[in-house]
């Protein structure tokens, strides 16, 4: 699955580390060109994914399992969906101080997150309610990183995020492009799903293109101090 790499260790408590690697041209017929994660933990700190490409996730996949990408820097790498990182099913995956650009994607230039988390009877679409507890949960956080020149030919330019919780602080997402719509970020409607939020804090979204669509298609939880343009340049709104 993972030309480079797979990691597949169930449970939380078997930990790995991968630290000032190179990853460079791996190829995948599968999921993760580079490192593909489907249990366990892992960080991923320092480290450059350099022309890999995968199904999903050009350079690193997850569907299932946690980890953190810290320090990384993740570029010219492809594939169908996640260009740069795929998150799917069940995971928590944070990635701090990275940055993102050049990668390629049908849907989700730089990171796609969400999608084939199955949702229970209970869930409220269904006309019922549940605890939140026993609800399926994926969160991808993303803090200190820089999204830009990323390529969708459908959808999300930058991020393409889907059914999960998601949280973005203090990044920037620029100079990224969609041929379609959502240049910088798709959400998904998961309107009736109560426990799914996008949250955004203290960005900076805009001078992406060219227009074919907004920025940012979708909606989300504007927590403060955000810079965002919704159809194109920041002009002196973000100095």
């Amino acid at each position: 699955r993972g030309a480079a790499i797979q990691f597949d260790s169930p449970g939380l408590w078997n930990k790995s580390t991968i630290v000032s690697c190179e990853f460079d041209s791996n190829r995948s017929r599968g999921n993760g060109g580079a490192v593909s994660v489907s249990g366990g933990w892992i960080e991923i700190a320092d480290s450059t994914f350099d022309g890999n490409e995968a199904i999903k996730g050009g350079a690193v996949y997850f569907e299932g399992g946690q980890g953190e990408l810290v320090d990384c820097e993740i570029r010219w790498n492809n594939a169908w969906v996640g260009g740069g990182v795929a998150l799917f099913g069940e995971t928590a995956v944070d990635l701090s101080g990275c940055l993102i650009h050049s990668n390629v994607a049908d849907m989700g230039g730089g990171v796609h997150s969400g999608n084939e988390i199955v949702v229970p009877e209970c869930a409220p679409r269904r006309g019922r309610s549940c605890p939140r507890s026993s609800l399926p949960e994926q969160y991808c956080t993303m803090r200190d990183c820089m999204v830009r020149y990323n390529v969708a030919y459908i959808s999300g330019g930058g991020f393409y995020l889907t059914e999960g919780e998601h949280f973005l602080f203090n990044s920037t997402i620029e100079m990224n492009i969609s041929y379609s719509d959502s240049t910088a970020l798709f959400i998904e409607d998961m309107r009736g799903y109560d426990w799914r939020e996008t949250r955004l804090h203290a960005m900076t979204i805009c001078n992406n293109g060219p227009v074919y669509g907004r920025n940012i298609e979708g909606e989300y939880v504007d927590e403060g101090a955000n810079c965002i343009s919704l159809s194109g340049a920041c002009g002196e709104m973000c100095e």
